[in-house]
């Protein structure tokens, strides 16, 4: 079974236990579940239709066809997560009841009397979820303090006069009701705070929702590096309409829009910046970057080479290729994943192996940053907004990373 039948079969999931659980839908008959499941079905292929197509509709229509998609997931999400916590409450509500009742029945009736009823445990668990989701919330500004990770990749000697070199990625804005320019402002001064000399934007600067180009251009007019600022553009900004934002970032910004093509900052000799579109491929699909190695073939190999990918699947091709570093986002880290120890799991990884952080396969690294905005749910869950500072550090400094 392909990843997406998964995902597919995750949602359908979510949508049956919203008509188990609601009275209403129950009330209307077998008709109406059949035409909402009918709808749903039909957004889900449609939606896949337009992300892998996007041309074959004109671009106001396609903005809202996804806005609409986006809504409409965004309502269901909130009405089934409800519908999901309270089968499982329920469910170990059940539970505890069967383990009181056996052991009940394993004691003396005159020590019976000591054990509480089970309204008096149920309150006190109520408040143990309450007091649970207050120390959520406490965490929340530790969280905030994780904005920032910092790491030193080590350069081979013959790199050298790149040592303290810092660059700053952002990625994955999605400016929209969910990031305006206050928002991003703010972001935007957290990055200057961080002396880069180059600053990277690796994708998807708009969401879907037209009207917002202003809420990007306007905090972007202020973001300034030393040796420039560099973008690519992501497979929203097409959903949203490649066009105007290039107009926008050319006229108005000292942004250098990278589109299948390469720079080499004049101030740091040695170094090649290269930046390439979002395939607009179905993630499920592999895609093999065919322009890249035509991109990549004037590329010395004694010069430190820095790749911008909206998607981080590039990795398996770029690094063949005389590529020292990759610098990617698209995945948002799973926006909402499991913590496990050191570790997260996220549904991302079912599509992408490279979902988060640090790669390496021999000269070539791989960095996916998480992100700074939202896609669908304005929520994230062990996994914080990102901004990333690199230092290129002379060998024999150890590579290490911080969050």
């Amino acid at each position: 079974m392909s990843r997406d039948l998964l995902y597919l079969a995750a949602e359908i999931g979510l949508l049956l236990l919203v008509l188990r659980r609601s009275r209403r839908l129950r009330q209307a008959g077998a008709r109406a579940r059949t035409l909402l499941l009918t709808l749903f079905l039909s957004l889900q292929f449609g939606y896949a239709a337009l992300a892998s197509s996007p041309d074959w509709v004109a671009a106001p229509l396609r903005t809202t066809l996804l806005g609409a998609y986006e809504l409409i997931g965004l309502a269901a999400l909130l009405a089934a997560l409800p519908c999901g916590c309270m089968a499982a409450v329920r469910g170990g509500a059940a539970l505890l009841r069967r383990l009181e009742a056996r052991w009940l029945s394993s004691q003396p009736a005159a020590s019976r009397r000591f054990w509480p009823s089970r309204r008096r445990f149920l309150r006190a668990a109520n408040a143990s979820l309450w007091g649970a989701g207050f120390a959520f919330g406490a965490d929340l500004p530790r969280r905030e303090e994780q904005l920032v990770t910092e790491i030193d990749l080590p350069l081979p000697p013959q790199r050298r006069a790149l040592a303290g070199t810092v660059l700053v990625q952002i990625s994955d804005l999605h400016v929209g009701p969910f990031m305006g320019r206050k928002r991003l402002g703010r972001y935007f001064d957290r990055v200057r705070e961080l002396n880069p000399d180059l600053i990277v934007i690796t994708g998807d600067l708009m969401n879907l929702e037209p009207g917002y180009l202003e809420e990007l251009v306007d905090p972007l007019q202020r973001l300034e590096a030393p040796h420039g600022v560099y973008a690519i553009l992501g497979n929203h900004d097409f959903y949203f309409g490649a066009d105007p934002i290039c107009a926008a970032l050319e006229r108005r910004t000292a942004v250098h829009l990278l589109r299948q093509s390469s720079f080499a900052p004049p101030g740091l000799p040695g170094l090649t910046v290269l930046g390439i579109d979002d395939p607009r491929t179905p993630p499920s699909k592999p895609h093999d970057y065919p322009g890249l190695r035509e991109l990549a073939a004037p590329l010395r190999p004694q010069d430190f080479n820095l790749l911008l990918s909206h998607r981080p699947d590039v990795f398996t091709v770029a690094r063949g290729l005389p590529i020292d570093l990759i610098l990617a986002g698209h995945t948002h880290g799973g926006q909402i994943a499991l913590r496990v120890g050191d570790q997260r799991w996220n549904l991302t990884r079912l599509r992408y192996p490279y979902d988060r952080g640090h790669f390496r396969h021999g000269r070539t690294h791989l960095y996916v940053n998480r992100g700074l905005g939202y896609v669908g749910p304005p929520v994230r869950i062990n996994c914080p907004p990102e901004i990333t500072r690199i230092r290129l550090a002379a060998p024999p400094t150890c590579a290490s990373a911080r969050t």
